[in-house]
């Protein structure tokens, strides 16, 4: 089996030693194996196309989501399947698919683990998300997190920012057609999977297999109080009871208001506007049995 294993070294939890036992566990046991490390973004997704137009089997992602959604981006429209070796902050991807967030464990479900695969989402027709798509709150407080204070205090990182621009913020509000109907909200986060952030849920009927995207829209008038009282409801996994909150499953999106911050698998992505749909090509990934 040809097997590329690719590094984002920057990755909150990365150990050169694991990943050297890695490589020389797999060619002891007679496997081709290409290691490489993702020095900027955008690196993982052009390495990965290139060792699947050279036959690769598998390239395994090494480190965080981030990393993990680049070279799925260089996968998709291949028959290689992405394998994930967590070392990331989070890493919501592998928790999503049952993968061990230990990078040695993970690595065995290359050779006995199952290849799946799954549906993706899709922003303007050529850049994929595997588990959710942020716009507006959640996407401004990832742009003003640095990846140094992200790597030394980890998800307090994101707790302690988004705090803080709780008490200044007013949001603006949104423009929406979604699958032709037009709506407005001040947030949104759209999910192809339950898990937001590793611990919560706030798309909790997604789903990797479904031919769909869910969508939850928060309304009201986008002050910080607001948002307050939306994520203690997240946390008591109570949000979609809020008459505030508009929840439902899609094909297309199209986000008309210009300007608003989006990230894409906890990584800033840019600003709207943009169109957001199911991807129909499906991506193989390996998980466990």
């Amino acid at each position: 089996m040809k097997i590329g294993i690719l590094i984002n070294p920057k990755a909150r939890r990365f150990n050169p030693k694991q990943v050297h036992t890695i490589a020389s566990y797999f060619r002891r046991k007679g496997h081709h194996i290409r290691v490489a490390f993702i020095k900027r973004r955008g690196d993982g997704e052009i390495i990965a196309r290139s060792l699947a137009g050279d036959g690769f089997d598998v390239v395994a992602a090494c480190g965080g989501d981030g990393i993990v959604t680049d070279v799925a981006e260089g996968l998709i429209h291949t028959n290689t399947a992405l394998a994930v070796l967590p070392a990331g902050t989070t890493d919501v991807f592998a928790q999503e698919m049952g993968i061990p967030r230990n990078a040695l464990k993970a690595s065995l479900l290359i050779e006995k683990g199952l290849k799946k695969k799954i549906y993706t989402g899709v922003i303007n027709g050529n850049r994929h998300f595997l588990v959710m798509c942020g716009v507006g709150f959640d996407a401004m407080i990832i742009k003003t997190v640095s990846n140094r204070f992200k790597k030394r205090w980890g998800k307090l990182s994101y707790i302690s920012s988004g705090l803080f621009h709780m008490l200044k913020y007013h949001g603006k509000q949104i423009d929406v057609k979604i699958d032709g109907e037009k709506e407005r909200c001040f947030t949104l986060i759209i999910g192809n999977a339950k898990r937001y952030g590793g611990s919560f849920s706030v798309t909790p009927h997604a789903s990797v297999f479904r031919e769909k995207l869910d969508v939850c829209m928060f309304r009201g008038k986008g002050m910080g109080y607001e948002v307050l009282f939306h994520a203690l409801l997240i946390v008591l996994s109570f949000h979609l009871k809020l008459k505030s909150i508009k929840y439902q499953s899609f094909e297309k999106m199209e986000i008309l208001t210009p300007g608003i911050p989006v990230h894409i698998d906890g990584d800033f992505f840019g600003f709207t506007p943009l169109t957001i749909e199911i991807e129909k090509d499906l991506l193989p990934v390996i998980v466990p049995q």
